[in-house]
């Protein structure tokens, strides 16, 4: 094992316990405000409006989905699953460069997600751990794969082949007295380990700011939220980090909660996030089962 591939496992490791020490839950979408102490079932289905020719023969149909659930197994901790997929279409013209074009119709399942989360409802700190194993195929790379990392870069490594991530996520949440406003933010490494050759493992750094309104009939929050290339040589600051800006609600039916999203590049990242994309539209739908403790009710003040 090469000393760098030793020094950044040492680091992650020492972050990941840190991650492991705190409690409450983080549900895998940033996005959506979690399902607390119940089992619960997420949708998500993004769809960027890509620039230029970024966007040239992409049909409408193209999209991607993140299909999740939590299922508690005591009060102070759940398992998490999430399953990405990733459905491109394009229309290319017989000039455009061979590489695009003989891309068609592509329908892939990315790398699976499987995770704990710590901590109940009424901490104001949470943490999670997981694994995604390298389940997305290699052949899809300049298709379906290529349009996921750009649609939603927070979890691009959930859609390139050949990398085994490990991950871990630690923060923590303050609520403004009886007010049903709420400030949430987190951080965490993913380490990216590479199955195919020998190269390097790549270290990222995720994190969120948000402000919630948390009242009996929705949530509603905005925030930033990003993904750090902690490893990257020779790239200035908007080629290291990719931050988007955020928005997202979510109506509350009983144990139905349908939602709407919206983010907005502000850097480039890694594949020039800020140039290829104006914007990424999401719709998301949360189904809980049970009862919510009284606890919980309070909490969120349902």
């Amino acid at each position: 094992m090469s000393l760098r591939r030793k020094t950044l496992l040492s680091v992650f490791l020492a972050l990941v316990m840190q991650a492991t020490i705190v409690e409450m839950s983080e549900a895998q979408p940033v996005w959506l405000l979690p399902e607390e102490d119940r089992a619960a079932f997420t949708l998500e289905i993004l769809k960027p409006t890509l620039q230029g020719y970024y966007k040239e023969g992409i049909k409408f149909s193209s999209s991607v989905w993140f299909i999740g659930a939590r299922i508690p197994v005591s009060r102070q901790s759940a398992l998490v699953f999430e399953i990405p997929f990733s459905h491109y279409d394009e229309d290319r013209s017989e000039d455009y460069p061979y590489y695009y074009w003989e891309y068609k119709a592509q329908n892939m399942i990315g790398n699976v997600f499987m995770g704990v989360e710590f901590g109940s409802s009424q901490s104001g700190v949470f943490g999670r751990i997981g694994v995604r194993p390298p389940t997305a195929p290699d052949n899809m790379t300049l298709g379906a794969a290529f349009y996921s990392w750009r649609t939603d870069y927070y979890r691009s490594n959930a859609f390139v082949p050949n990398v085994l991530s490990l991950s871990g996520f630690f923060g923590g949440r303050a609520r403004f007295s009886s007010s049903p406003m709420q400030f949430r933010g987190g951080i965490g490494p993913t380490l990216c380990i590479i199955t195919e050759d020998d190269a390097d493992p790549e270290l990222y750094l995720k994190c969120f700011a948000q402000l919630w309104y948390v009242g009996t009939g929705g949530k509603f929050g905005f925030g930033v939220s990003g993904n750090t290339l902690v490893t990257g040589e020779d790239l200035d600051f908007g080629e290291l980090v990719g931050l988007e800006f955020g928005f997202s609600g979510q109506l509350v039916f009983g144990n139905l909660q349908p939602g709407i999203s919206l983010r907005v590049p502000i850097t480039s990242g890694t594949i020039a996030l800020d140039k290829a994309v104006g914007f990424v539209i999401g719709l998301n739908l949360s189904v809980a089962f049970g009862v919510p403790s009284q606890e919980s009710e309070s909490a969120w003040g349902r």
